[in-house]
């Protein structure tokens, strides 16, 4: 049996490796617009994040901490979005809540290097995007279940959408939405989990395996930044079904999946799955199964 390589090691090798290519290919074409950028891939904006945290995370492994290069690719790829979003671009994209998400948090990591002009500009945009979520969260907030019958929508996106307006609050110091975001996010920890450590896609009858991961996320990003115990029981709960429904391939076991089938191994909550030790030896046999060069924007973000 292969040992799998050791965390946090692997990801910064992997994101090195993702970093390359993005470099390589920025030399061949010019970053002009995300349409162009996103013609063979989408979530360019991900690559944000990843460059940021290279740029900004000290490890033996990372060898692009403190690099002017990816501190200035990390300021183009942002003034790029910046100037996106102000022509309505960026959020006409699907699923532009979760580049959102990525966008914040790069800021949050970069903003005290940013200057007065950009760090304005960055978050002015920003503030557009999670104030549209925070509309979109409180429209459903006090719904009957967090279940797609009820809030036409896919549990993980409101998971998603609610934990960006958590950050947001953080960030930008506002109450408003962390209280919103807050009592959204503690429902799902608190009473929209099932016993079985999964949020169920339609009803409570059985598990969406695949997507459970991305309401994992959610759920994980609001522990960490509130420290709700709740959120963090959830995550226990999470990592026992996970790690119990994913084959020896890293793919989540399809048969009781109620939506989507065959998934590859993900990224998606392993930072969440990581509060526990289980949870941390099942984060790294699943990035044991990725390659480096092959992860894509939004994996490696």
């Amino acid at each position: 049996m292969n040992t799998p390589p050791s965390l946090p090691g692997q990801y910064y090798r992997l994101l090195a490796a993702e970093l390359r290519q993005i470099e390589e290919r920025l030399k061949r074409e010019p970053m002009t617009d995300l349409a162009s950028l996103e013609a063979r891939s989408r979530h360019f904006p991900s690559a944000i994040l990843l460059v940021a945290v290279l740029y900004k995370k000290s490890h033996p492994s990372n060898h692009s901490y403190g690099d002017p290069a990816s501190f200035n690719l990390a300021l183009k790829i942002g003034d790029l979005l910046a100037e996106e979003n102000a022509a309505g671009n960026f959020t006409n994209r699907l699923d532009h809540h979760r580049d959102t998400y990525m966008w914040l948090e790069a800021y949050r990591l970069l903003r005290d290097e940013l200057g007065e002009a950009r760090r304005a500009r960055w978050g002015e945009e920003l503030r557009k995007n999670v104030s549209a979520l925070a509309n979109d969260v409180a429209e459903r907030a006090d719904y009957p279940r967090y279940q797609s019958p009820f809030i036409r929508t896919s549990p993980n996106h409101l998971a998603l959408w609610s934990s960006t307006v958590y950050l947001g609050g953080k960030v930008f110091e506002n109450d408003d939405w962390l209280e919103l975001a807050g009592r959204v996010m503690r429902r799902f920890a608190a009473d929209e989990q099932t016993v079985d450590g999964y949020w169920g896609e339609h009803n409570d009858s059985g598990p969406t395996t695949g997507y459970n991961y991305l309401t994992v996320t959610g759920v994980g990003l609001y522990a960490e930044h509130s420290g709700d115990p709740a959120a963090v029981e959830a995550m226990r709960r999470a990592t026992t079904f996970h790690k119990h429904f994913t084959y020896p391939d890293g793919a989540p076991v399809e048969v009781v999946n109620d939506r989507n089938r065959y998934w590859s191994e993900t990224a998606w909550g392993q930072f969440g799955f990581s509060h526990f030790p289980d949870g941390r030896r099942y984060a790294e046999f699943l990035t044991g199964k990725f390659r480096e060069g092959s992860l894509g924007y939004e994996t490696a973000g």
